[in-house]
């Protein structure tokens, strides 16, 4: 396989307020070019978070954001911002699973602090939005298609005092592939290269507010599974950062637990992986009905969340094969579907033990994330010796989960940031 090498060029352009960073192929340099896998697999290691290109974008004053909290929060307690906000697009280097490198995209959202300021980083990853580049969470129109109003969300952290970074996951902006959906490890990698890409840009340019030493990774309901792969994945592929804490609205954490709860989306993960572990491991022709096989890629790369209930309906049964529904919902996939099972248990994510602190925002009639579902992950999460801080609220949907628990979440953050360690909730649920 070829390699491209970057070389990091600055340009300043006189018009605008733009600055790119430029990719260049070095084609006859021989000291340059690596045959061996094992030096190409270092390489790519070492620009693990490395800056591509970066540009600004817009300004958020401060009466734009609190317009925007105001339709946002519109069911909850609405936030005044505090601060306007920069934004900019970023790209930087990640890593595939087997090491090699990825180009990813993300949003920052810089508040317009005091000259010297540090400022938490707070990390977030995007719930469901799809499989294609149509559905990249950087592509979203709320007014258009609301799949989670994600810049209302960064803008109101941000306009707090939080430096937001908001990256698209693997797989969006890129023609070659597809995002894989619910992949832990490819999510956790995208998250903490984020977060290594957001001090590298501070490194790059003069501003009067910098990251502190503190490092929130956040997401919701796929993003939850994203932020809790983060703490299974820290340790081991990014030490060096300071991370205190990860959070989960509504997270969905067990990936048979959700195609159990909402087989609308089946068609998204069984197709995802089916292209990334190959047919022989995930063959979507023994999952789904066989009326659904003719569209299927064309439908999962193509409808973004908003429309993809319209497509596929909620009735398990109008999706699922009957032998894998009967395996599914009466527990019998390890017998009947092992290969399969062993997959989507090593895409589970947030049950190794860890020191960083975790907070779980949940709603009581939340039917996308069931209580259940959150309970059984919170006892096993407990039983692994990990700290956790969870919160119900009664009566609110998982759309409403971000809005209804933001000012506790900035409550625990602050908190942590000024030297407190979470009380432990896990007493509540193990004895």
């Amino acid at each position: 396989m070829k390699k491209v090498f970057i070389s990091v060029i600055l340009i300043a352009v006189v018009a605008t307020p733009i600055y790119f960073f430029l990719l260049r192929e070095d084609s006859n340099d021989s000291s340059a070019q690596h045959t061996n896998e094992e030096t190409a697999s270092l390489d790519a290691k070492d620009k693990r978070g490395s800056l591509v290109e970066f540009e600004y974008l817009d300004t958020f004053t401060k009466n734009q954001i609190s317009r925007s909290n105001a339709n946002f929060y519109s069911r909850a307690a609405v936030p005044q911002a505090q601060y306007s906000v920069d934004r900019y697009s970023i790209s930087f280097n990640s890593t595939e699973d087997d090491g090699e490198p990825l180009i990813i995209k993300s949003q920052l959202f810089v508040p317009k602090m005091q000259e010297g300021t540090e400022a938490p980083l707070y990390v977030f990853g995007q719930g469901t939005t799809g499989l294609g580049d149509r559905c990249a969470p950087s592509r979203e129109v709320p007014e258009v298609s609301n799949w989670g109003n994600y810049r209302a969300h960064m803008l109101s952290y941000a306009s707090k005092g939080y430096i937001v970074t908001f990256p698209d996951y693997e797989g969006f902006n890129d023609r070659t592939r597809l995002h894989h959906y619910f992949n832990a490890e490819l999510e956790g990698k995208v998250l903490l290269d984020s977060a290594r890409a957001t001090f590298n840009f501070f490194e790059e340019e003069d501003f009067p507010v910098a990251p502190a030493q503190s490092i929130f990774f956040a997401g919701y309901s796929q993003g939850g599974h994203a932020a809790f792969a983060v703490k299974d994945l820290a340790s081991q592929y990014a030490p060096e950062l300071p991370i205190k804490g990860v959070i989960g609205y509504g997270a969905t954490t067990n990936v048979t637990a959700m195609i159990k709860e909402n087989p609308t989306f089946a068609p998204y993960l069984f197709y995802s992986y089916s292209d990334h572990y190959g047919e022989e491991i995930v063959d979507p022709a023994e999952l789904l009905l066989p009326e659904l096989l003719p569209t299927l890629r064309g439908n999962t790369i193509t409808i973004c969340v908003g429309d993809i209930y319209k497509r596929y309906g909620y009735d398990a049964k109008r999706i699922y094969s009957p032998s894998f529904y009967d395996a599914l919902y009466n527990d019998r996939l390890d017998d009947e579907f092992p290969t399969l099972k062993k997959v989507l248990d090593e895409n589970n994510s947030g049950y190794l033990s860890s020191d960083i602190p975790s907070l779980i925002l949940q709603g009581s009639t939340d039917p996308i994330v069931t209580l259940k579902s959150q309970k059984e992950f919170i006892n096993q999460m407990c039983s692994s010796g990990n700290n956790l801080t969870y919160l119900e609220y009664a009566g609110v949907h998982h759309y409403q989960t971000r809005q209804v628990s933001f000012q506790d979440t900035l409550d625990w953050m602050e908190n942590i940031v000024n030297g407190q360690t979470p009380k432990s909730d896990c007493g509540k649920f193990i004895n």
